[in-house]
């Protein structure tokens, strides 16, 4: 027999004592308790697409504190509800159904990868306006993205990587005024990046550009990013030039180039820029 002392408002993490059985009984106070069956896959199934469905008894209310979430590899699960509370979500190998997330007005955090049937962004996505960092990560048949980006007014940080189709950004990017990293890599059917796209990003400090093998030119734009500090241009061999001004970017600390056979010539006078401590050119 053991006897417990729990702090006011305490929680004990969900744990799984295997063929346990308990008499509880509370003294004092009041003490809410909610177990759940431990789920064990068929042993014939050695792939994990044994989740059809997602059932619960209180639906969306199950876990009701739950902050973080991931789930991986379910390929069939086509529905799952997700609660309010959550502020850190990631969806790999997943079915682009489950994707339906409205209600996530905290979440903070949102990983995509290997959505591999996703061909655009839910626009529920874009009614968080707590999203600080965004991936999308493996999804080749993506093709576009919301146009309605005005509402994503936390994000810091938008990776977008191994997305073949995705051929274009777009313009309304330059409504994310907190961005300060913009990673593209990848995404072999962009030719350029917005026009006026990216002049609004008054905050970014890192801009990777890897390997995108159709990008022809890029945003003439670039030199309105006065606070930039990192950009990286790499496996870019249909990239004519750099637009006029780079040299007037005077929080540079790095520039990279690397096998970019277009690109006739670093842009003249870079050797302004006193911030610059990282030069490469290949």
């Amino acid at each position: 027999m053991c006897i417990f002392g729990f702090p006011t408002f305490s929680v004990i993490p969900l744990h799984d004592h295997p063929g346990m059985i308990v008499f509880s009984k509370v003294l004092y106070g009041s003490l809410p308790v909610r177990a759940y069956d431990w789920v064990e896959p068929p042993q014939e199934s050695k792939e994990p697409n044994y989740f059809p469905e997602w059932s619960s008894a209180n639906d969306g209310n199950a876990f009701r504190r739950l902050k973080k979430l991931t789930v991986k590899s379910c390929p069939k699960l086509a529905h799952i509800p997700l609660p309010q509370s959550l502020q850190h979500l990631e969806l790999r190998d997943c079915n682009p159904t489950m994707m339906y997330m409205a209600d996530l007005s905290l979440l903070s955090v949102l990983i995509l990868d290997n959505i591999r049937d996703l061909v655009s962004l839910p626009e529920g996505l874009f009614a968080s306006a707590s999203l600080s960092s965004l991936k999308i990560l493996s999804c080749p048949k993506l093709h576009s993205m919301s146009l309605h980006m005005q509402n994503l007014s936390s994000l810091k940080s938008l990776t977008i990587r191994w997305c073949e189709e995705l051929s274009s950004l777009p313009q309304s990017l330059h409504n994310l005024k907190a961005l300060e990293s913009l990673e593209i890599s990848d995404c072999h059917s962009l030719t350029s990046l917005p026009k006026c796209g990216i002049a609004g990003l008054v905050l970014l400090r890192i801009l990777p550009i890897e390997n995108c093998s159709e990008l022809t030119s890029l945003s003439s734009s670039l030199e309105q990013l006065t606070l930039l500090e990192h950009l990286t241009i790499m496996y870019c061999p249909k990239l004519g030039s750099f637009p006029a001004g780079v040299q007037h970017l005077s929080f540079l600390r790095s520039l990279i180039v690397l096998d970019c056979p277009c690109f006739d010539s670093l842009p003249e006078g870079l050797e302004n820029v006193k911030t610059l401590h990282c030069l490469g050119n290949e």
